[in-house]
C-alpha cells in the first residue's frame, strides 16, 4: 500500500522511457586527513547513479559517511546495481512512491534516488515537496567550515571576511579544553561587525567539561553549539546551565519524534539529508524543529558538488535566509564536477541543473 503522506497521481501516470541507468564508485582524497570524532579521513568514497530519461541524463550521489552513516559504502555497493536495474524497469508513478517508501534502499541511496527525481524533468510523476525543491534556484548563505587547532584563527577570520562570509562553524573538542577556549576566544575577538559563530563539539565532552567551555567562551556572537556531549541524555543539564543554545545533529537518528518535542529550547536541527535518508525524511525534522520553534540548517557529509547541488535546493526550499553548511567542498583535493559549481561573496551559486553537473570519468569506475 501506498504511504498516505505522499501525494498520489491518478489516473496512473507513465514515466518518459528510461533508456539508461548505470552506478559508479568513486573515491577522492581530502587535501590533508580529516579528523572526525577521533576519526581519520583520508578519502572520501561514494557510489553515483546515472539515469538517462530520452536525451536527458541526471546524477543521483550516495556517500555514507562511516562514523555518521547508519548505512556503509560497502552496503551502498551490494544494493546500487539492483536498484539500477529496477529503475530501468519503471514505467509507472505508483513504482516510484514504492521505492520512496521502500525499508529496502540505504539512507544515502535513498537520497541519491530523490535527487534524480527532483531533475527528472517530470515534475507531475513525483511528491509534491519534492517538485517544490526542484524548482528552486535561490542564492543560499553559506557558513564557511573552520577546525579549532588547523589554522591561524585571526588569519582565517580575516580571510573569509574578504570572501564574503557572515557566519562560521568552528569544529571544537579534537584538542585540548583550554586550547578549544583560546581558539574561540581569538576569533570572537578577531571576527569583523555582523559575524556570527557556530559551534560543533561531535559530543566530544562530558557534561563537566562541555559547561566549562560554554562558560569560559559565551558571547552574543555565538548562534548555537551542536551536539556538546559524549551521553545526548543530559543535554537538558546542560542546556539548563549554558548560556550557548543547542542544536541537533546526531541526535536526530536516535530520539524519537516525541522525545524530540521534549527538548525545549533547542535552536536548530542540522539536516543531512545523506545520513537522515533523503528529503522527504528530513523534511519530517523540519517540521518538528517548526514547533520547537528552532530552525532547519542543511549541511552536506563531504559530499561531491553534485550532491551539494541538490542540498543547496533543499536549503533554499525550507529556509533560503539562513546559512547553511556547503563549505566542505573546499576539504576535497578536486571535485567529480570538475568545481561546476561555487561559493562566492558567501553564498552557493547555482547556475546548472544538476543534469549539467557530470561528473569527470577519470574519477569515477563502474560497478
Amino acid at each position: 500500500m501506498l504511504s498516505k503522506k505522499y501525494e498520489s497521481h491518478k489516473p496512473s501516470s507513465h514515466l518518459a522511457v528510461i533508456t539508461e541507468v548505470k552506478a559508479y564508485f568513486y573515491s577522492i582524497p581530502f587535501i590533508r586527513p580529516l579528523t572526525l570524532k577521533g576519526r581519520s579521513y583520508q578519502n572520501r568514497k561514494g557510489i553515483l547513479l546515472s539515469c538517462t530519461f530520452g536525451k536527458r541524463t541526471v546524477w543521483g550521489e550516495a556517500a555514507p559517511l562511516p562514523g555518521f552513516s547508519s548505512d556503509s559504502i560497502n552496503e551502498c555497493k551490494k544494493v546500487a546495481p539492483a536498484l539500477a536495474k529496477e529503475l530501468k524497469g519503471i514505467t509507472h508513478s505508483e513504482q516510484i512512491e514504492a521505492l520512496l517508501t521502500s525499508t529496502d534502499i540505504p539512507a544515502s541511496l535513498r537520497f541519491a534516488l530523490e535527487m534524480i527525481l527532483i531533475d527528472s524533468g517530470q515534475p507531475s510523476l513525483i511528491p509534491l515537496e519534492l517538485r517544490k525543491i526542484s524548482e528552486q534556484r535561490k542564492a543560499v548563505d553559506v557558513n564557511a567550515l573552520c577546525v579549532s587547532g588547523v589554522c591561524d584563527p585571526a588569519k582565517r577570520v580575516n580571510q573569509l571576511a574578504r570572501q564574503g562570509f557572515k557566519t562560521i562553524k568552528i569544529k571544537v573538542g579534537q584538542q585540548k579544553l583550554e586550547q578549544d577556549i583560546a581558539f574561540v576566544r581569538t576569533l570572537l575577538a578577531t571576527r569583523k561587525k555582523g559575524m556570527t559563530l557556530r559551534l560543533d563539539a561531535n559530543r566530544a565532552w562530558g557534561l563537566r567539561d562541555a559547561l566549562s567551555f560554554s562558560q569560559a567562551v559565551a558571547a552574543p556572537s555565538l548562534e548555537y553549539i551542536e551536539e556538546p556531549l559524549k551521553d545526548p541524555g543530559r543535554l537538558k543539564d546542560f542546556m539548563a546551565s549554558s548560556k550557548i543554545p543547542v542544536a541537533l545533529d546526531e541526535s536526530l537518528l536516535e530520539l524519537s519524534p516525541s522525545e524530540l518535542v521534549e527538548l525545549k529550547g533547542i535552536k536548530a536541527f542540522i539536516l543531512k539529508p545523506t545520513i537522515l535518508g533523503g528529503f522527504l525524511r528530513s523534511l519530517e525534522f523540519a517540521k518538528i524543529a517548526t514547533k520547537l520553534k528552532a530552525y532547519p540548517v542543511v549541511t552536506s557529509s563531504f559530499e561531491s558538488a553534485i550532491a551539494i547541488s541538490a542540498l543547496a535546493r533543499f536549503a533554499s526550499y525550507i529556509a533560503h535566509k539562513k546559512a547553511h553548511g556547503f563549505d566542505t567542498l573546499s576539504y576535497l583535493a578536486h571535485d567529480l564536477s570538475g568545481n561546476k559549481i561555487s561559493i562566492k561573496n558567501g553564498k552557493v551559486v547555482m547556475k546548472n541543473s544538476l543534469a549539467s553537473l557530470a561528473p569527470l570519468r577519470r574519477y569515477i569506475e563502474p560497478l
